[in-house]
């Protein structure tokens, strides 16, 4: 006499091949999908470096790696290069993507570099390392939609000196296209860095604790060597939500309007609210920039102009700070010179 539980068994038996050879099915389709992924993914990066238009790109090799969930593409001295302006080489490059979302890239190219960076006497040459430089970047219609850079341990030597940075952060979202006006957003960009050694004599010392800075593009930029100046000519600007610099003593924060003059260089017009003026001054009078005596006056008249919070803090004191002819003019006191800009 058989048991009833056995055709029950037997259904199961039939049942159970199916779900095997559907699950081996999907396994294999996996495979398959990730590799055409991989190799349309290295197809890709390999037609942009070779068809370039206005960036160069050359390398020794690509492997490719990280499967099942990641699409890798290690890519072997590799070094950029925009002809006549700049240029980097470095040992490495990682390029990585989900094969489900190829359009999201992340770049990373930890380790030494070098870079070659347009001056007013030719290129400038330096060297540095990096603990962390990555980027992830966002494609749409062939076009980046979003980037993000980020660096750690970046430390670089040149001609001018040295510059160090701690930690630091870069994005830019695009929002519409070249053809967007000068009353229309086309782009939103930030950048901050934390506990930077610049080079040069600053007034000072080289160590800016903290800089960020907020704005958003107006107008459309295109692309080729005449797309700045044509965003100029159309009255494109940059409106500045924030920019804080922390520097010594000093705490500064200013928004205001940036364009470009008939030369390609800054002009703005900015509101800024500054803390530690008192202790600034006292810093310029010891390193010797300034004299005693014009120290005391100084005090005296930015106490006069300064105003108490009411929160107890230290005095605030707001100036009207204005760009112009590669000069930072704080009312008609020049403040600083700004280096002249070559663009790319």
């Amino acid at each position: 006499m058989s048991s009833p539980d056995k055709p029950a068994e037997r259904q199961s038996g039939i049942r159970l091949p199916g779900a095997i050879w559907v699950v081996v099915a999907a396994l294999v389709s996996y495979v398959i999908f990730w590799f055409v992924m991989a190799e349309q993914f290295r197809d890709a990066v390999r037609d942009w470096a070779e068809e370039g238009d206005r960036l160069r790109a050359t390398y020794s090799g690509m492997v490719l790696s990280g499967f099942p969930f990641v699409v890798r593409l290690t890519v072997g001295d590799v070094v950029l290069a925009r002809p006549g302006s700049w240029a980097w080489r470095g040992p490495l490059v990682v390029l990585e993507a989900r094969p489900w979302s190829p359009w999201r890239v992340r770049v990373r190219a930890p380790g030494e570099f070098e870079l070659d960076l347009p001056g007013a006497g030719g290129p400038a040459a330096w060297k540095g390392v990096a603990r962390e430089l990555s980027a992830e970047v966002t494609f749409e219609g062939g076009r980046i939609r979003d980037g993000r850079i980020r660096i750690s341990g970046l430390d670089m030597t040149g001609a001018a000196g040295r510059l160090a940075v701690a930690s630091g952060a870069f994005r830019l979202r695009v929002l519409g296209g070249v053809d967007a006006d000068h009353l229309t957003a086309s782009a939103d960009l930030r950048v901050e860095a934390k506990d930077v050694e610049a080079p040069g004599e600053l007034p000072l010392g080289g160590h800016l604790g903290r800089i960020v800075l907020t704005a958003r593009v107006m107008g459309g930029i295109g692309r080729g060597p005449e797309a700045l100046a044509q965003w100029r000519d159309k009255g494109g600007t940059v409106e500045v939500t924030d920019l804080a610099v922390d520097y010594g003593p000093l705490e500064a924060r200013a928004s205001g309007t940036v364009a470009l003059d008939g030369a390609m260089q800054p002009v703005g017009a900015f509101t800024a609210r500054i803390r530690g003026f008192f202790q600034t001054v006292d810093a310029l009078k010891d390193r010797g920039l300034i004299r005693a005596r014009d120290a005391v006056t100084a005090k005296v008249v930015l106490g006069v102009l300064a105003r108490n919070p009411g929160d107890g803090g230290p005095p605030v004191l707001n100036l009207a700070v204005t760009v112009q002819d590669r000069k930072v003019y704080v009312g008609p006191v020049v403040l600083a010179e700004i280096p002249e800009i070559h663009w790319p």
